[in-house]
């Protein structure tokens, strides 16, 4: 929000790495509606890892640069997409 004074403070808070928030990080489209067991967003995630580092954080934990690694680099791809894109 923007006070009277034109500076910006802080309206809500959710959960999140302190940077971007959960719903942000998915762009989850249920926000402000009723409640969906499942998430609803124009990404096709295949998979959602939730971790316990901050945003900067992840950049210096091991664990997570091997996975990103595993993922890019060795991870099994579907037949499909490694057929159109190898």
């Amino acid at each position: 929000e923007v006070d009277s004074g034109g500076r910006l403070r802080v309206a809500a808070f959710g959960p999140g790495d302190d940077t971007v928030t959960r719903v942000s990080a998915l762009m989850d489209e249920r926000v402000g509606g009723a409640y969906m067991p499942r998430l609803r967003s124009p990404i096709h995630f295949d998979s959602v890892r939730f971790l316990a580092s901050n945003h900067i954080g992840l950049t210096k934990d091991p664990l997570f640069a091997n996975d990103v690694l595993y993922t890019l680099l060795e991870r099994p791809r579907d037949a499909d997409a490694t057929a159109t894109n190898p």
